[in-house]
């Protein structure tokens, strides 16, 4: 009977120790798991809100070595995203300040070249023509059904013209300026 105790306490005894190294080991495997899960779940929020356009959201350091240093290099590329998105949009405020001052300069040219009573004609570097005002189509078609805007040289004037037109083109970007006087005889 003694010995049944004996055994019995012992059972017991073994059961607790059981029951509580069990314990003990759920305890650690929590303890252990919060450590990873916790840091890569603020990483995985990090993460959707940087995707949400939040490129000011950090993550906090991490106790573990190898996390600390991936949530290092996260926190480094959001912080080189913010820094481009920055200059992206500065770049792009500018782009914008610019094209309105162009724009507006382009308009400007435009009214100033339509206003002068002479035929004037602007030209590509490929010789197509780009803005001819009002007296030049007025010269060249007397009440201006023909578009010349987008046309080649040749496609306007005759071919002894064109040559006389490229000499003077020549000399003006050898010396910075050109002038002549050319004759066409007008078509019927």
């Amino acid at each position: 009977r003694e010995r049944r105790q004996v055994r019995g306490l012992y059972m017991v005894l073994l059961s607790l120790i059981t029951v509580l190294a069990l314990f003990a080991c759920c305890w650690l495997a929590l303890n252990l798991s919060k450590q990873v899960t916790q840091p890569v779940e603020s990483l995985a929020d990090a993460m959707e809100a940087i995707a949400n356009g939040d490129y000011a959201h950090r993550v906090g350091e991490s106790a573990t070595r190898e996390l600390g240093e991936l949530v290092e290099s996260f926190n480094a590329m959001a912080a080189d995203l913010e820094s481009a998105r920055a200059v992206a949009e500065e770049s792009t405020t500018k782009l914008s300040a610019l094209n309105a001052a162009l724009l507006a300069r382009r308009t400007e040219l435009e009214t100033l070249i339509e206003t002068i009573p002479n035929g004037v004609v602007t030209l590509s570097p490929y010789r197509r023509i780009v803005l001819a005002n009002r007296a030049f189509s007025e010269t060249l078609d007397p009440g201006g059904e023909k578009p010349f805007v987008g046309l080649m040289l040749d496609e306007v004037f005759p071919a002894e013209i064109v040559e006389a037109l490229d000499r003077l083109l020549q000399r003006s970007h050898r010396m910075g300026t050109a002038s002549s006087e050319l004759q066409m005889a007008a078509s019927s």
